[in-house]
This record gives structure tokens, sequence and C-alpha cells, in this order.
């Protein structure tokens, strides 16, 4: 067990569980990643809302879960725009269609020649896993695996549909 770099409790044990980040002289700090909602989730905290570490020390009562940060995530907007650049017209145009749910599922082509194959494909194989490309079906494997890794070695790192033949 060890000491939170963070809120200054003890973590490792069930309740509060724990991880580390590592500080820029290299050594570990050891975080509380709790399996307590009660508990503060100092490793969430630093890592995902980027609250400097050791903020919690000497707060009390201290805060449940990410309750409360006080992370500014405009800072984390802004060093992804410093590292990327502005977005374009088209990318917020593209954003937009996403949140408001008109832009198509990147699968969308493939997802809809599942459905329509699905029938099909209860009879023939349920309980296997289809590989599917556009709208085309590639294959039928018994094996989610076996599926993926075809579906890497035949077109590499691009999107495309791995799903189990089962019924709704």
């Amino acid at each position: 067990m060890s000491e939170c770099a963070h809120c200054g409790q003890v973590c490792g044990d069930y309740a509060g569980g724990w991880s580390s980040v590592t500080r820029p002289d290299g050594s570990m700090a050891p975080l509380c990643h709790p399996n307590d909602p009660e508990r503060p989730d100092c490793y969430r905290r630093v890592t995902v809302y980027h609250e400097p570490l050791g903020t919690l020390l000497g707060v009390r009562p201290l805060p449940a879960g990410v309750t409360g940060c006080k992370a500014d995530l405009s800072a984390l907007v802004k060093d992804l725009i410093a590292e990327l650049g502005e977005p374009s017209d088209e990318d917020n145009e593209w954003a937009d269609r996403v949140l408001d749910g008109t832009e198509p599922h990147v699968l969308q082509a493939e997802l809809d020649a599942f459905t329509s194959a699905l029938p099909n494909l209860l009879i023939l194989a349920e309980g296997k896993w289809v590989l599917m490309k556009g709208d085309r079906l590639i294959n039928v494997f018994d094996g989610e695996m076996e599926a993926i890794a075809e579906g890497y070695k035949v077109f590499g790192n691009v999107p495309f549909l791995v799903k189990k033949i089962e019924a709704k």
C-alpha cells in the first residue's frame, strides 16, 4: 500500500485501488483509482482532467470520484489546437453533423448490408462471426479474433465490420 500523491490517503487496498503516473524526474507517483465511488478518483482527476498533482493534499472532506474537479478542459482544447492547428470550416460542419446525429456512421454501409443478410446468416452460420467491408460479406469465421486478424490482413488499418451472427 502507498500514499496517494494527490490526496494523501492510503491507496492500494481493495476500496482504494491505485494506479500511478510518472513525475518529470522519472519517479512514480501513486494515485487513488478506487473501487469505492465515495473516494476521490485521483488517477482520473490528474490524467483525464489535468488537475495538478497534489491538489487535494490537505483538503477535507475529500470529494467523491471526480466531483467538483476544478480542471480547465479549455486548456486541453487549446493544447490540441496548438498541436493540430485551428479546425477548418469543414471540420466544424462535420462536428456539428456528428453532434446532431445527421452524420452517417462510418460503418453504415456494412451495418446495412449485415442487417439485410442477417436472416440468411442466422440459418447458415448462427453464433459465428462475419467480416464485412462496404456492402460485401468477405467471410464467416468461428472466432472474433480470426475475423479481426483477417480484416487487418486484407484491408489494413481501415474501418471494416466484424459482428457476431445472432438474433437480437
